[in-house]
Parts: C-alpha cells; structure tokens; sequence
C-alpha cells in the first residue's frame, strides 16, 4: 500500500491557498500535516478529509452521530459522544476546586484622637 503525500507548496496549491496560510494552520493544529526535519509532510487522505471539512483535529473529539432508533426494538436512541452532563460537571467542579475568595479585613485599628497639651 502506497501512500501519496504532498509538499506544502504542493497541497496549498490544491487548497488553493497561500503555503505560509497552510504552515500556520498546520502549526496551530488546525490542518493536517507534519514537519519532518525542514519539509512539511501532508498525506494525501488526510488533506481530502480536510478540504471535505471532515478533518478532526488530534486530540479533538469526534461530532457526536445522531442514531434515530434501535435496529432490533426500533427504541429511541440518544446521540453518542460528549454529553452535555459531563460538561456541566466539570464546569460545578471547577468552580468548587477554584480558589475562594473572602471579604478583605476590615482595619482593626482604632483611631486615637490627637489631644492638644491642656
């Protein structure tokens, strides 16, 4: 099995873009693409998945996929994926693992009045 893989001034090219447009989106992870010694690689499927909008950052989840029912029971199924629940709790836990924050203390010194030598 072959793989084709691109320059970068070969796939900006067919991503009809500028290469220093591509490279930075490469550095920022947000195309697909490696710099091996002192050339960017970019594999050929990966870039079609890109231009297709299909490609999926690393480290980045995939979109949750909607299953409308149950082949077996025809039941209602949920959309799989991150639930919104499991955001919500790590949104309580952080603000519960944050740093509390009190009042500033209130001076605790007294004002002593100034008496004149009489």
């Amino acid at each position: 099995m072959q793989v084709q893989t691109y320059t970068l001034e070969q796939a900006a090219a067919l991503a009809q873009c500028h290469p220093e447009t591509l490279r930075n989106k490469i550095k920022a992870s947000e195309a697909p693409g490696r710099k091996i010694g002192r050339a960017y690689v970019i594999l050929e499927n990966d870039l079609a998945a890109y231009l297709r909008g299909e490609y999926v950052r690393p480290g980045q989840a995939a979109a949750p996929q909607e299953i409308s029912a149950c082949p077996s029971t025809h039941a209602k199924l949920a959309a799989f994926g991150t639930s919104i629940l499991s955001v919500q709790a790590g949104r309580e836990l952080d603000a519960l693992l944050g740093p509390k924050t009190k009042r500033p203390r209130r001076s605790t010194m007294i004002a002593s009045k100034a008496t004149s030598g009489e």
